[in-house]
């Protein structure tokens, strides 16, 4: 990645990289209190958002316990990205991995999620593999969700 990413080429990577490997990235906490955290790398090479972001190359073990933009600026990989690409709009980009990993139905949370972050951003879906979101329990099933 050396070219100057848009608000667009953003999204598509990020969103594309969690539809592609077909699972979150997120581990339990290790403290006992229960939950999961998200992580920029976790189990078998999993990413969130953020984390398909930042090349191999480039990942830190300490960024995990900093925040979308703090990870992105310790690894070099903000200043690859547009400025009108805001840190708002990174944090709500990394929202939509770590809201449908933390949920129940994951799957059928993050298609809603996606749809919803790229209307208000006024993002096109047309680069997005929507059809290559797994299906759910309720999906498989024929329920509506």
């Amino acid at each position: 990645m050396t070219d100057i990413l848009d608000r667009q080429t953003v999204f598509d990577i990020a969103i594309n990289g969690i539809i592609a490997q077909g699972a979150f990235s997120f581990a339990p906490y290790g403290d006992g209190r229960g939950g999961i955290q998200c992580l920029y790398r976790g189990p078998n090479n999993t990413r969130c958002g953020i984390g398909h972001l930042i090349p191999d190359a480039e990942y830190l073990d300490k960024i995990e316990s900093d925040g979308a933009m703090e990870a992105l600026r310790d690894t070099g990989v903000r200043g690859r990205i547009h400025p009108d690409v805001t840190d708002y709009f990174l944090d709500g980009l990394q929202h939509v991995h770590d809201l449908a990993a933390e949920n129940g139905s994951p799957w059928r949370d993050f298609r809603g999620l996606v749809k919803a972050f790229a209307k208000e951003n006024e993002l096109s879906l047309a680069n997005i593999n929507l059809e290559g979101i797994p299906a759910d329990e309720a999906d498989e099933a024929g329920k509506d969700w």
